[in-house]
């Protein structure tokens, strides 16, 4: 008796799976230590600074003195830590007959534009100075785990009873706008931004032509705490921390409730606030005791005349940045392999965890259906087939499109606005034709899932009760208290029957379609949160 010949095929696939595994990595290395040596390492050319700092002048508001001390300041600071500087002037920008303050938006985009590779942009308003010298933007505030325990987390956008508030279980690493409060809002005098796309999204929404044509009261401020509130994007990635971190007073403010954060030594930036406005000091003699100070903490004597122009640091700036952009002109084909094998990586990557979550069967099963729609795609767009799809096509557009779209002697098609508003009579006669139109019977029952009728009677209750509640705006529960309660209560009996646990919670949506989407985003979110899944299938 024979035994049967055990097959080859598992091992000579396991050894080949091996071989191309081993082979990539090799590659891989490769590729890796020869961008290293180029200096491709990271994506970023040698030298990019991790920070640059951002100050927007206004020449004509102070003195050359004041102006050149502030600069040194920054200037200082940066060369610590390897930052760079970056000084537009307000007239930069055709910001037009908007407050000078708006500048500083165009200027943040500038510098991303500027600077592509850096890691953190932060703006610093021109009436502040950097303090404290040893801290240090990357490890002082904006440390996912240092984050962690600095954002202020559920405090109202507004203080003190903003209903908008900031989220109560964001993480260090998903912040990428870092700002501080005063006690009356945001305060944009000093703030921090990550370097992405989400960070762009953020400066061109603040800074959109609606929003600076509103006149808000304090400018680009009010439009950051109009926008935070109604943009829960942007909210989302919105770390507040508490203000001695990042934008210290000099005093108190005279007007407003509530108190701010006066600077005490240590603290990180200084912020002279409202200076050269009606009744606060003058910005450049409020700044005098600071400007000793800061010199003294970074241990530098008081200004002299030899500091390098700024023209010749740009040229030295210039040069050493075109040899970075000559070397990547001669390395084309490198930047294409290292290119070629992030996508191969990609892939691999996909695949394998295909394997893993569907096994070899069913990964064959799926290719097996991926490759049957693709060819029968093909079969459709072919010559002679195509024709004959397009017209059956045409056809149920066409039948379609008499269905919704009717027309008639008795219909009337109103693509304009009336000159003159219409009276109850021509309303009420119109919303009859409206209604009586030809359509499906709904009324006998032959629709499913889409009328939800309860009889007559229940429509004539749902009719007075929308009449009461019109207007009625479930996003301010402050002027529609009502509405809340009814939601609240409905999201509590519908908890009970389903046994939620306690703690559980839920919110009302426009239907059953929101619904399915509400709640698919919500597992998302839960898987994310307790189990870290980042790709779900």
């Amino acid at each position: 008796m024979f035994t049967a010949r055990a097959s080859k095929a598992p091992l000579f696939r396991r050894s080949r799976v091996q071989f191309l595994v081993l082979c990539a990595l090799g590659i891989g290395t490769l590729l890796f230590l020869i961008a290293k040596i180029l200096g491709f390492g990271g994506g970023a050319p040698p030298g990019t600074p991790p920070v640059v700092i951002i100050t927007v002048i206004d020449p004509g508001s102070q003195s050359k003195q004041y102006i050149a001390d502030i600069k040194e300041n920054r200037e200082q600071y940066a060369k610590k830590h390897g930052y760079a500087t970056f000084f537009p002037t307000v007239q930069d920008y055709p910001i037009g007959d908007s407050p000078a303050s708006w500048a500083k938006l165009p200027a943040m985009r500038h510098a991303l534009t500027n600077f592509p590779y850096t890691e953190y942009y932060w703006f610093l308003d021109q009436n502040a100075f950097i303090m404290n010298p040893n801290l240090k933007i990357e490890t002082h505030i904006m440390n996912p785990k240092r984050m962690d325990t600095l954002m202020i987390k559920d405090q109202p956008i507004v203080p003190p009873d903003s209903v908008i508030k900031t989220f109560k279980h964001l993480k260090g690493q998903q912040i990428h706008f870092s700002i501080a409060q005063d006690k009356e809002g945001l305060a944009p005098g000093s703030f921090i931004v990550r370097n992405g796309d989400w960070s762009k999204y953020l400066l061109d929404t603040w800074f959109d032509p609606l929003y600076r044509s509103y006149n808000f009261q304090k400018a680009e401020r009010h439009a950051l705490e109009h926008i935070v509130q109604w943009h829960p994007t942007i909210l989302s990635r919105l770390g507040i921390v508490p203000q001695h971190i990042l934008n210290s007073y000099s005093r108190e403010p005279s007007n407003g409730k509530g108190k701010a954060e006066v600077y005490k030594e240590g603290d990180f930036v200084v912020n002279f606030s409202g200076c050269d406005t009606t009744g606060q000091p003058k910005c450049e003699e409020e700044a005098k005791p600071f400007s000793t100070q800061w010199r003294q903490a970074f241990n530098i004597t008081m200004p002299g005349t030899s500091r390098m122009p700024i023209s010749l640091r740009n040229t030295i700036a210039a040069r050493t940045g075109g040899s970075g952009t000559q070397l990547l002109s001669l390395n084309i084909d490198l930047l294409r392999n290292i290119i070629f094998f992030l996508f191969l990586w990609r892939w691999t990557k996909k695949a394998f965890l295909k394997l893993k979550g569907r096994g070899f069967a069913g990964s064959t099963i799926d290719g097996y259906v991926s490759i049957r729609r693709t060819l029968y795609g093909l079969f459709l767009r072919a010559p002679g087939v195509r024709t004959q799809v397009q017209k059956q096509v045409n056809e149920a557009i066409t039948k379609l499109q008499s269905k919704l779209i009717q027309t008639g002697p008795d219909i009337t098609r109103h693509l304009t606005l009336p000159k003159e508003g219409w009276s109850d009579e021509t309303v009420q006669k119109e919303l009859e034709t409206l209604a009586n139109m030809d359509h499906t019977k709904w009324e006998d029952g032959y629709v499913s899932g889409a009328v939800y009728h309860g009889g007559d009677e229940l429509m004539k209750l749902q009719t007075e009760a929308f009449g009461k509640f019109t207007v009625a705006n479930p996003i301010h529960p402050d002027v529609f208290p009502g509405v809340r309660k009814m939601e609240a209560e409905i999201v509590a009996m519908v908890l009970g029957i389903f046994n939620a646990p306690p703690g559980a919670a839920g919110a009302t949506t426009s239907g059953g379609t929101e619904s399915i989407l509400m709640a698919c985003l919500s597992a998302r979110q839960k898987a994310y949160v307790e189990r870290g899944v980042t790709e779900p299938e």
